[in-house]
């Protein structure tokens, strides 16, 4: 009796494998059953049997089979095997590789997310918001809109031309006196040369102004045709033509609800050998900016922009000119630029909200860059008198507020300030309650915040583009 609780351990008690507990039970029990020790006799002498058969009896490459049939099992002596004592089949194999197979690819992606932890890239930090915002303003400053050779150089200069070392800058001599005239003829005289519309070719020269009593400076070549639009060229100190573009001729002229005076010059002077009159628009603290206008066309020959100290910040005008014989060449530049009226946002704007106007002053330029995955975009806003750059780049303050700087020494007030993953910077020559108009019209601050899968998504970018 209870035959059965030891019957499954005969054959294991005849190799020697059980425990020595076990053993001892089972030996206990053949002892008294005369039907188990025949059994283990059996077992035994069938054991011994094969123990003297030679291995070279098999097939060649039987045991190899056998092997490979069983798997990770083939050292395993079959009664020890897990379940009822049968054989790997394929299926079982096959749920053992996918099994292992899981196993591989989940510790491949636990390697992959900890090593995109680790190489993710860290935001870039703006230490120095209100330097930057400034330096950005110095290029980008009010005579953009009114005369595209400035924003020509503009964009040669940060796509890195050579400007050579700075120059001296006289502004161009004639009469002292002069006469108070009214906006609406300040507008008039500054209206013919947005109208202008005639075929020229001609050389200018840009000045700006690096903030030691010098100028940087860029020669630059214009080719206009009435109804086509015109090509600027600009030529670096290493005398290559750096870019070129296509920009609508457009020249800001002064709002009546602006608060500045203006005043007419009696005499005429003579700038690129045509007769000009000159017009200056005067603050409080003195005067903001000055147009020379050809007397027979309308045409501005030559502009001039102050600081608060009335010295000139940025001078641009033509030095040769010759009307209607002018043709665009038919050649394919690398950089093209079309009118922000005609283009919209599409295309261009990104990242950030582009307004077309920003408390009353219309968008006149814009730039964009994406160097290394970093983007970032400066935007200028311009009456002819007023000027907002606004700036913003991906990274982080190094203090998470906002920082507001007031107008000193001829630079422009700064307003800066985190906006998720975005810097945003503003900087104007415009008043305090201005400014704070411009800053309620631009996205409101909001803390950086990345998330860790935001983290895991950079760095898996920066493996990929390693790769």
């Amino acid at each position: 009796m209870g035959c059965g609780r030891f019957r499954t351990d005969l054959s294991a008690f005849v190799d020697g494998t059980l425990t020595p507990k076990r053993e001892e039970q089972v030996f206990y029990h053949i002892a008294g059953c005369a039907e188990c020790r025949e059994e283990v006799h059996e077992i035994a002498a069938l054991c011994a049997k094969l123990s003297g058969c030679r291995s070279s009896d098999a097939p060649g490459g039987l045991t190899a089979k056998l092997e490979s049939i069983a798997g990770d099992n083939a050292a395993t002596p079959l009664y020890m095997a897990q379940g009822e004592g049968k054989l790997p089949t394929s299926s079982h194999r096959r749920r053992w590789l996918i099994a292992q197979s899981g196993c591989a690819l989940l510790v491949v992606m636990v390697s992959v997310v900890v090593l995109a932890v680790l190489v993710a890239p860290e935001p870039v930090r703006v230490a120095d918001p209100v330097g930057s915002a400034r330096e950005q303003y110095a290029k980008s400053s009010a005579a953009l809109s009114v005369n595209e050779a400035l924003g020509a150089m503009l964009l040669a200069g940060e796509r890195g031309a050579d400007f050579g070392d700075p120059v001296e800058y006289a502004s161009p001599q004639g009469g002292t006196q002069t006469r108070d005239i009214s906006t609406a003829e300040a507008a008039q005289v500054l209206g013919k040369a947005v109208d202008f519309d005639r075929s020229l070719t001609g050389q200018q020269r840009v000045y700006v102004a690096n903030g030691d009593g010098q100028y940087l400076t860029a020669q630059v070549a214009v080719t206009r045709v009435q109804g086509e639009g015109t090509q600027l060229a600009v030529t670096d100190a290493q005398g290559h033509q750096f870019l070129s573009a296509f920009l609508p001729g457009a020249v800001g002229a002064p709002q009546e609800a602006r608060r500045w005076s203006f005043v007419r010059y009696t005499a005429t002077w003579r700038i690129a050998g045509r007769e000009a009159t000159r017009v200056t628009a005067l603050g409080d603290k003195g005067p903001v900016a000055s147009w020379w206008v050809d007397v027979d066309t309308g045409l501005l020959l030559w502009a001039e922009r102050y600081d608060t100290s009335g010295n000139v910040g940025v001078a641009v005008g033509y030095t040769e000119i010759e009307y209607e014989s002018a043709q665009l060449p038919r050649t394919s530049y690398a950089v093209a630029l079309q009118p922000v009226t005609s283009s919209g946002t599409a295309g261009w704007c990104n990242g950030l909200e582009c307004p077309g106007e920003l408390a009353g002053l219309e968008l006149v330029a814009f730039t964009t860059a994406d160097q290394d995955g970093s983007r970032s975009m400066s935007l200028v806003y311009s009456d002819g008198v007023d000027t907002a750059v606004v700036g913003w780049t991906e990274g982080v303050l190094t203090e998470d507020a906002t920082t507001r700087a007031d107008a000193v020494a001829g630079l422009p007030s700064v307003a800066a300030w985190q906006c998720g993953d975005l810097v945003v910077t503003l900087a104007t020559n415009a008043s305090s309650d201005v400014m704070s108009e411009m800053i309620d019209d631009l996205p409101d601050a909001k803390a950086y915040h990345r998330s860790p899968a935001d983290r895991i998504g950079a760095g898996i970018s920066r493996l990929v583009g390693v790769g």
